[in-house]
């Protein structure tokens, strides 16, 4: 019996040829359209929230102003994120991000061009914590003149091996690996693939509650 209906269900199928390859073609589309948005929406809820403490990490924004002109920028001097470190018991940590000058990276007597390369503070990782491949995520950016690379950027440079502990010249320093983590995701809204040691202190100051810096 149940062989009959199956036969009877294929002839029919077979017989209306155009109605069956447009409820099949309508079902295809719709679990399309159904993963499509899963995925959508995977993403975008998750943005920015690969950090354990996303919920309490900031961004300073600024405000840029000239004659004439005035737009907002997503930086902001690096002497504020310390002045407010000093005036508010509230900010339990704070780092800072400065693009390299030169964006490239030389390994013996290969260059290769990164433009995504900051200098950055000791406690990083106190707001971004990653997934360290290699070397200790407390200490990685501790000594002068060092560099974390992400996993990407160690395949480029030195193939299948590691490349904790070698020397290699960025922005014109010899500096030395302490540290390769995993690639960032790609739904946040900040990346970088090499972070260094040895952000430039200015001085700043405030007078009649305006904050001044020696250069912004």
């Amino acid at each position: 019996m149940q062989f009959t209906e199956l036969r009877f269900n294929v002839r029919f199928l077979w017989k209306n040829k155009f109605f069956t390859a447009l409820n099949i073609f309508g079902l295809t589309l719709g679990l399309a359209a159904s993963i499509w948005l899963m995925l959508y929406l995977k993403n975008e809820l998750t943005y920015d929230q690969n950090y354990i403490n996303h919920e309490t990490v900031y961004r300073i924004s600024g405000t840029m102003e000239a004659p004439g002109v005035k737009f907002n920028t997503a930086s902001a001097a690096r002497e504020i994120a310390p002045m407010l470190a000093d005036e508010y018991p509230e900010v339990l940590a704070y780092t800072r991000f400065i693009p390299a000058e030169l964006t490239e990276l030389k390994f013996n007597n290969n260059v290769i061009a990164e433009p995504l390369i900051y200098y950055t503070d000791t406690q990083a990782f106190e707001l971004f914590d990653h997934l360290f491949i290699e070397g200790n995520i407390k200490t990685a950016l501790i000594s002068p003149k060092s560099a974390v690379i992400t996993k990407s950027i160690n395949t480029k440079v030195f193939g299948g091996k590691s490349g904790l502990n070698q020397i290699v010249n960025i922005d014109g320093n010899d500096v030395k690996i302490t540290g390769i983590i995993e690639d960032l995701p790609k739904n946040t809204h900040f990346k970088y693939n090499v972070l260094l040691t040895g952000i430039n202190q200015r001085g700043w100051f405030v007078q009649d509650g305006v904050f001044n810096s020696e250069a912004m």
